[in-house]
């Protein structure tokens, strides 16, 4: 798990670290929020598409022990990203797992389906990182969820769009990394009652 040893290079998570954690409503991000809630107590700062987070999210996680807010913010505007970033405190990490996850073959979308299903990866992910460097944000990791889709793409079935996406994800986390900005990839495999492949039901590859 991410808060556990420093594998690759990166540190242990503070158990009173501060975070942004993109896509906070959704399966993935909800998740992390609640086993980075429950480690300590971190502050937690949740942002995704949706005016409000889901029912009881943010008491569930204040709960555990987190200071925990929802923000209303989609990545692909460059004025919502903007407003997130700049009043954000020192990030200790971000974790960047917004995303949509759209049925449908690359050939048989629309232009305009498909990149909607691609921009919170691709154009979310630039404005993301661009803002952070703006405002002078040093987190000591970020962290982008991407998909084993990404490196066999086979096993994205009908989500062309979302394979192509996490590859995008991949390419620009190694692109980072090389100009020494500490991002990482992690090319997760299908959960079977949570995250975008579930949601459209995608079959899982293992428990």
């Amino acid at each position: 798990p991410l808060g556990g040893s420093a594998a690759a290079g990166v540190e242990p998570l503070p158990a009173d670290g501060v975070y942004l954690i993109t896509g906070g409503g959704g399966g993935i991000g909800s998740a992390l929020a609640r086993d980075l809630a429950g480690r300590g107590r971190p502050v937690l700062v949740l942002a995704g598409r949706s005016a409000r987070a889901p029912r009881g999210l943010v008491e569930e996680l204040t709960a555990l022990g987190a200071d925990a807010r929802y923000v209303a913010a989609d990545v692909t505007v460059p004025g919502d990203v903007e407003r997130l970033v700049a009043q954000l405190p020192p990030l200790d990490a971000v974790f960047h797992a917004a995303g949509i996850a759209r049925p449908g073959s690359l050939r048989g979308t629309p232009v305009r389906e498909t990149v909607e299903a691609l921009g919170a990866k691709t154009t979310g992910t630039v404005l993301l990182a661009e803002a952070l460097r703006r405002h002078g944000q040093r987190p000591g990791v970020c962290v982008a969820f991407s998909s084993v889709s990404s490196v066999r793409p086979g096993l994205a079935g009908a989500l062309g769009a979302y394979a192509a996406g996490n590859a995008f994800l991949d390419a620009f986390a190694g692109a980072e990394r090389a100009a020494g900005r500490p991002w990482l990839s992690v090319n997760l495999g299908p959960f079977r009652e949570t995250g975008l492949a579930a949601a459209a039901g995608a079959a899982p590859a293992g428990a």
